[in-house]
């Protein structure tokens, strides 16, 4: 006979494992929580909420994840509302070599140049004119070569590199007013030529 609460044990015959002709549990083992007491018709009782009346229902701690394959990680369910995700992947190992490929490249090009700049020192670094020289030399010209009478200043941009052919203007004042002055370099020692003021 089944009742609202599963079948009913037969009566007569004490089930499988019970002494003499009360329910209860099988000899040796322990009653489960919340099953009625041996010799207590009824409902099963519950337990106890923990809150007391109207508490939240207990939680059981969560269980680890267990793989059914060897070689695959076990999903692990998260949170309601994110669904089975699986662990995120480990992170990958940055490979060094482009550090080392790329340090071994650096110290090669430094070497380089070291050698180069011992060997030919004027390939790195050009000469340059000194630019108060170059004006005490323009107005020595201009009062001495072309007797301009005296002038009053002379002004040369700086940093003009030694290359031969290379031109550029220094500005004189002179009586008559501000002029340009075209000064060309005419070989690498520092050989320059100096025009008339235009």
């Amino acid at each position: 006979m089944t009742g609202p609460y599963g079948p009913s044990p037969q009566r007569g015959r004490p089930p499988h494992g019970h002494q003499g002709g009360h329910p209860g549990p099988p000899v040796g083992q322990q009653p489960r929580p919340g099953a009625p007491a041996p010799g207590q018709p009824g409902r099963p009782m519950r337990p106890p909420h923990p809150g007391g009346p109207g508490g939240a229902p207990p939680q059981s701690p969560p269980r680890p994840a267990e793989s059914t394959h060897p070689s695959l990680p076990p999903i692990v369910v998260g949170p309601p509302g994110r669904g089975s995700q699986p662990p995120p992947p480990p992170p990958r190992r940055k490979s060094k070599a482009p550090w080392v490929f790329g340090g071994v490249i650096l110290v090669v090009v430094a070497g380089s140049l070291a050698v180069v700049g011992f060997v030919h020192p004027g390939v790195l670094v050009r000469d340059q004119l000194d630019a108060n020289s170059v004006q005490h030399g323009v107005r020595q010209t201009l009062e001495g070569s072309y007797h301009l009478g005296t002038v009053e200043s002379v002004t040369c941009p700086k940093g003009q590199l030694v290359v031969a052919g290379r031109s550029f203007d220094c500005q004189v004042t002179l009586q008559g007013g501000k002029k340009p002055v075209s000064v060309t370099v005419r070989d690498e020692s520092g050989t320059y030529e100096v025009g008339y003021p235009r």
